[in-house]
């Protein structure tokens, strides 16, 4: 696991709107990520299939969801504090020419990907964001702002870009083995191919947490999963089956760093 710096922000600019096609596919790590801008706001197309007394409204967090890159594979936007955003996203989503060995003499450009970050359903990404951490264990990497002083017209695109930050939260407690059934679930939402937050059933098994009720996709990878208030507790790693129409997700809580799960909580 690798923790880099995070950094604070300066100047202005404006981003531009955007209105491509979508074009779903499965997420496949491309040789260039091609700048440019990209016009589609694939946030007028999320819904919902929730039930009118359901509490969480997934619209609200629509705009929080993101583009990685130019294929298909999707980050969040989490962060507690204004000016302090952070975006998940499944590691293997990434180039592997992004993957960098450590080094304590690095410059901050070494870790700023180019046009890594974008409007969800836009061929390219347009944002410029700085990789603080990355384990490819859990298949997770966090992108956060760059540097303020070595790029500051990058840094402060990436900050009125991150401007809408969905909560995180605990995953539900831990069920041993023996007692899993219907009744120690707990119901959790995740985005489809298709813009829909589809309802589901979530229970955590110590580190992961296991998905029933719903069909995960190629091209699903690093969006989030929310519990039945809205908040962050995991993501959509690689595609896995696992039997049994069930899927198995990290949790945040336990896949982050210490120091970067307590920046997300409210009031730290």
């Amino acid at each position: 696991m690798l923790n880099l710096r995070n950094h604070a922000t300066t100047e202005g600019c404006d981003l531009k709107k955007v209105t491509e096609e979508p074009h779903p596919s499965s997420c496949q790590r491309s040789p260039n990520l091609c700048p440019g801008p990209a016009d589609f706001d694939f946030s007028r197309l999320i819904k919902t299939s929730a039930t009118g007394n359901d509490r969480f409204r997934p619209s609200n967090m629509s705009a929080a969801v993101v583009q990685i890159g130019n294929c298909e594979g999707r980050g969040f936007v989490v962060g507690a504090t204004p000016g302090q955003r952070y975006v998940v996203t499944a590691a293997h989503c990434l180039q592997r020419s992004s993957s960098r060995r450590p080094n304590l003499a690095f410059d901050p450009r070494d870790w700023t990907l180019s046009n890594v970050i974008g409007r969800l359903g836009t061929k390219r990404g347009t944002i410029w964001a700085e990789l603080c951490m990355v384990n490819l264990t859990d298949d997770i990497a966090v992108f956060g702002e760059p540097h303020s002083e070595e790029l500051a017209y990058e840094a402060h695109r990436y900050q009125q870009f991150t401007t809408i930050a969905m909560p995180t939260a605990p995953p539900p407690a831990a069920v041993e083995p023996n007692r899993r059934g219907q009744a120690a679930e707990s119901k959790a939402w995740v985005l489809s191919l298709e813009g829909a937050w589809l309802p589901c059933s979530v229970y955590n098994n110590g580190r992961t947490l296991t998905l029933s009720g719903v069909e995960i996709k190629a091209g699903m990878s690093g969006s989030p999963l929310l519990d039945e208030d809205g908040a962050a507790i995991g993501f959509i790693p690689a595609v896995q089956r696992n039997g049994h129409d069930t899927s198995t997700c990290p949790s945040l809580m336990d896949c982050l760093p210490g120091w970067l799960w307590k920046q997300l909580q409210p009031g730290d």
